[in-house]
């Protein structure tokens, strides 16, 4: 992070075009202190609304937004995790 940031996640199944939200939470980030950009780890075990009616198709969407923050890049996600 870069600057403080609000961030909204959502994880959803798409059909058809059509997304049906599975979960949805929210997570405040501050950068750390200093010029440190270093990869802050996030994790968390989210309740999620069952889905079992899955088709060829389908696809699970992992959505990120960023709000209430004062730069478009505040926050970059990190796909590698630890390795990185």
């Amino acid at each position: 992070m870069i600057k403080p940031v609000d961030m909204t996640f959502d994880l959803a199944v798409r059909r058809d075009g059509v997304d049906t939200t599975l979960a949805s939470w929210q997570q405040h980030f501050d950068p750390k202190p200093g010029v440190d950009f270093t990869a802050t780890p996030y994790e968390l075990d989210q309740p999620a609304a069952a889905h079992a009616d899955v088709q060829p198709g389908d696809e699970l969407i992992f959505r990120y937004t960023a709000t209430n923050t004062t730069s478009a890049t505040a926050w970059i996600p990190n796909g590698d995790g630890a390795t990185a």
